[in-house]
């Protein structure tokens, strides 16, 4: 998931799609997001994406890393 922008709208569709496992940063730092992962938690920035591992962990990724290894998949218009 491409973290466009931090709107409510796509923090809202960042919990559902994460089953709520993601969540704002509010400690102070950049804004972004927390993300759980099996290394540790993750901060995610405006302009990030967003990617599920095989296990069904998440990761940040930037935008330049993500271009050249990944696709993105568009499972429903909101994504």
């Amino acid at each position: 998931m491409h973290l466009a922008d931090l709107s409510d709208a796509t923090l809202d569709r960042v919990a559902e799609w994460s089953d709520s496992t993601i969540s704002l940063d509010d400690s102070g730092a950049p804004d972004g997001l927390l993300i759980p992962t099996l290394e540790g938690v993750m901060h995610a920035s405006e302009g990030d994406w967003v990617i599920r591992g095989v296990q069904g962990e998440h990761y940040a990724c930037k935008p330049d890393i993500f271009e050249l290894t990944y696709e993105p998949v568009v499972s429903d218009p909101q994504s």
